[in-house]
């Protein structure tokens, strides 16, 4: 290949690179900044355990509205953990069933006021989670932010395969959860070498199509999140032991805690890459430490 058609295939691989990056920016923020009951709109939670009943009070202040464990006088809607099932009842009408699967373990359904309530059967811990979310938070959200595209951070890594462990975390709620270490994945990053476990959040019969590395750097905390960032990638062969693949940092993610304390991101997961890693998502500019 002479000079400049390398030239122009190089000039074209960047182009495609960038161009891919922002349509899948583009969808993320599609999905996350579209959705009533995105992570961006929770507004509270509360948790119980098995045997137990949380009860929705319903205002019109959307601030008032909230989900209790003590049963009040007037409640719209009451949701009761019997045993392996969730029982939704509104207006004492039983409304749905959740069970510990896949396909069934949350309902969400609009209130009077404008805001959204959402029931979660928790898979791991087998508690009854329950949101209130307000759409119009997500008028004050700016979009995330990122650190500009870097051709450089979309490199190849090595997967190789190891028997599956299970690791015992705790989230940021304090709940204890557990993650299936899958292998590690090796690579070249600014010419110094790195190894990040593997991790999977799919069952032990399930097809693993992807893995998650979860990794803090030296941008943390001042530019990234000190709780860590994660990479999602996409695996060639499911069923190879040790497979070359693509590692684009530029779709690296903050954990949803940044943005919300809402949520249930792991601790201590984290594994360290010593040296700044200046692409994918940044901390909002809310939450940027200066030195």
């Amino acid at each position: 290949m002479g000079f400049y058609n390398l030239l122009l295939f190089c000039t074209f691989v960047f182009t495609q690179s960038e161009s891919e990056w922002e349509s899948w920016k583009k969808n993320r923020d599609l999905k996350h900044q579209n959705s009533p009951t995105s992570f961006l709109n929770a507004s509270s939670l509360v948790n119980t355990e098995k045997g137990n009943s949380l009860y929705l009070i319903h205002e019109s202040d959307r601030k008032k509205t909230q989900w209790v464990k003590t049963k009040p006088k007037k409640f719209l809607a009451h949701a009761e953990h019997i045993g392996d099932q969730i029982r939704i009842k509104i207006n004492e009408l039983t409304w749905a069933y959740l069970t510990p699967g896949e396909n069934n373990n949350r309902k969400n359904f609009k209130l009077p006021n404008g805001a959204w309530a959402e029931i979660v059967y928790g898979k791991r811990t087998e508690k009854m989670w329950a949101y209130l979310y307000d759409p119009d938070q997500i008028k004050s959200f700016s979009g995330f932010k990122y650190f500009p595209y870097n051709q450089s951070a979309v490199i190849k890594g090595s997967f190789k395969k190891t028997p599956e462990k299970v690791i015992s975390y705790k989230t940021v709620q304090g709940e204890p959860a557990e993650v299936r270490k899958i292998g590690h994945v090796s690579f070249l990053l600014n010419n110094q070498e790195h190894t990040l476990s593997a991790y999977s959040w799919q069952e032990p019969s399930e097809v693993k199509k992807s893995i998650a590395l979860i990794f803090v750097d030296s941008t943390a905390p001042q530019e990234t999140y000190a709780g860590g960032r994660e990479l999602m990638v996409d695996l060639t062969d499911p069923k190879k032991d040790q497979q070359q693949l693509v590692l684009d940092f530029n779709k690296t993610t903050n954990f949803y805690c940044v943005h919300s304390p809402f949520w249930h991101c792991p601790v201590g997961l984290q594994e360290k890459i010593n040296q700044p890693v200046r692409a994918g998502e940044r901390l909002p500019l809310s939450k940027v430490q200066t030195k």
